[in-house]
């Protein structure tokens, strides 16, 4: 059962449910990402021998009703 035998975490950019129940979700900023996205491969086009850096974006973690701490 979740979360007692198996916590279900997703990236999502909402809240999502699941027959009900609230998925635990590390939430994304979808416009950051694509913003992001754009930003590298726009530098990839101006030179395609460039080796582009990883980039990070923020994320939150929304708990839900599907994530609970191991057992003991």
């Amino acid at each position: 059962q979740v979360p007692r035998d198996l916590s279900l975490v997703s990236f999502e950019s909402k809240t999502f449910y699941i027959a009900g129940t609230a998925l635990a979700i590390f939430k994304t900023p979808d416009y950051e990402v694509g913003k992001e996205a754009v930003s590298l491969l726009f530098r990839k086009m101006e030179d395609s021998t460039r080796k582009l850096e990883p980039v990070s974006v923020p994320f939150t973690l929304e708990a839900g009703e599907t994530c609970a701490p191991p057992v003991a």
